[in-house]
């Protein structure tokens, strides 16, 4: 134990002491001001104070105001610059709330602090003016969102003021001077090459340029929308075949001394699953399991990936838009909430089925039990159940292998394994995991190797509904009962969906 607190003491000082490492100080020319940044700013040499790159490419650029001392000189020169810049058509941007453009602060020495934010093209621009050593100072920001904008310039750390009555004396000789607010425009600082002579005044050149995430999830949108598009369009032909196209039921001359062939039916109008069963010799049958925990599993995947689509196209919007509107910021967070809200209920769904084994009850025409199927044991590979009758007597078990494209079941009485079902088409299978089971088309069918060298077949009917049929050349080979309980659990445990379904 005490080995393990010596390390985590290390390890939090290590970082501790190493935390200087992910961020760089810069200083101005004139020492009037520092700004600590982290370690992906660099300087650039300029004619600047100071000039800085980032590595996405965004730049922040200090020069001095001349002849302006005060706060009343800044409000001027940034009344100023905002007509300018209204008049190129430039959007200034201003707080939803209150309606005001300009960011007011003031740093631990009580100089203040003035910014704006504006933006074409879908470049993002920022606006500083802060006093520092007596003296007024611009800085321009490209290229970085506002929050992330106002974030950098709570870095500034101005020049101390040491001397109060040098500064009462400075105040003084300040409201004697006039500002000339011609000494400085925004277009001035939004160039990373040294600019030779400022009083050009050379306007902003703004290059429209392409945001990868946003190129990206275009693409992924665009992408989405055409899978949408293409199971839409498969699944209307699906249906026309089914209207134009019906199957024609192969007729079967079963013996009418054999229970052969079991037949069943799902019934719907409720949570629980049910299916109706019957065989050739007119026993009827209702099998149910619940299926809470699959409701759960299904309902809390779809809203995930129906709201994680809803947030995708806000992001686009969002994106296209530097300052999106305060609708969609809060539909954005809603989609992303509901997303998170899905996912948790899709994981709670599958504990409740790990916690609560699947149950499958068979009762005869008069509505008592007749059979109960009851999973038992935790495999990772395969799933038992077994098959007892109303009075607890075990008749037989079954398996089924997990992680197989091809479904596989065994069946087993008392002694040894007596039937083998296994899935019949591969392709089939394919296709059913990526389109669903398309009206039935895809509905799986199965092939059955019993004991005695007999061979069966489950048919599955080809309805919207499932529908199926058992069918067994030598009917001694499987013991009736057993069969009845194992399509009804084959049934109501491996489902055919309309969707894709990895089941």
């Amino acid at each position: 134990m005490g080995k393990k607190i010596k390390v985590l003491v290390s390890l939090f000082l290590f970082c501790l002491l190493t935390q200087g490492a992910w961020a760089l100080l810069f200083t101005a020319k004139d020492s009037a001001f520092t700004i600590d940044l982290p370690s992906t700013w660099k300087a650039v040499e300029s004619q600047d104070y100071l000039s800085l790159k980032n590595d996405s490419g965004a730049t922040m650029r200090f020069v001095i105001i001349n002849d302006c001392f005060d706060r009343q000189c800044l409000d001027k020169i940034i009344e100023k610059e905002i007509k300018d810049l209204t008049k190129r058509n430039f959007k200034v941007i201003k707080n939803e709330y209150t309606g005001e453009a300009v960011k007011e602060t003031e740093f631990a020495t009580k100089d203040p602090l003035l910014s704006f934010d504006f933006t074409k093209q879908n470049m993002l621009f920022t606006a500083g003016y802060f006093l520092s050593g007596g003296k007024a100072y611009n800085v321009g920001i490209r290229g970085v969102p506002d929050t992330e904008a106002a974030y950098l310039l709570s870095f500034i750390s101005p020049l101390p003021k040491n001397n109060p009555e040098e500064v009462l004396q400075e105040e003084s000789i300040q409201d004697n001077q006039s500002a000339k607010l011609e000494t400085i425009e925004q277009s001035d600082l939004f160039e990373v090459e040294p600019i030779k002579k400022i009083e050009a005044k050379p306007k902003i050149q703004v290059k429209k340029q392409q945001n990868p995430k946003l190129k990206y999830s275009q693409k992924t949108l665009r992408g989405i929308f055409v899978l949408i598009i293409f199971y839409i369009l498969l699944f209307i032909g699906a249906a026309i075949y089914k209207v134009f196209c019906k199957t024609k039921e192969i007729p079967f001359k079963a013996n009418p001394n054999s229970p052969y062939p079991l037949q069943g039916k799902r019934l719907y109008g409720s949570p629980d699953l049910f299916l109706r069963l019957h065989d050739n010799l007119g026993n009827h049958y209702i099998a149910t399991c619940t299926r809470w925990g699959g409701l759960l599993v299904l309902g809390g995947l779809g809203t995930f990936l129906f709201f994680s689509l809803i947030r995708l196209i806000f992001a686009i919007i969002a994106m296209q838009n530097a300052h999106p509107s305060l609708l969609v910021n809060t539909l954005y967070s809603l989609s992303y909430l509901f997303s998170a809200c899905g996912l948790v209920v899709c994981i709670f769904g599958i504990i409740l089925n790990f916690v609560f084994p699947y149950k499958y009850l068979i009762y005869d025409s008069q509505g008592e039990l007749a059979y109960k199927c009851v999973q038992k044991g935790i495999s990772l590979l395969y799933e038992n159940y077994f098959i007892a009758k109303k009075d607890g007597q075990i008749i037989g078990k079954l398996t089924r292998k997990n992680f197989s494209i091809l479904r596989s079941w065994k069946i087993f009485d008392t002694d040894k394994e007596i039937a083998e079902i296994k899935e019949k088409s591969l392709i089939k299978s394919l296709f059913r995991h990526i389109f669903g089971h398309l009206f039935g088309i895809l509905r799986a069918e199965y092939l059955i190797k019993a004991q005695k060298d007999s061979f069966g077949e489950i048919k599955s009917i080809s309805k919207t509904a499932t529908k199926f049929s058992v069918f067994l050349d030598k009917p001694q080979a499987l013991p009736s009962d057993i069969m009845l309980v194992f399509s009804s659990v084959l049934f109501l445990r491996d489902r055919d969906k309309i969707f894709p379904w990895i089941n």
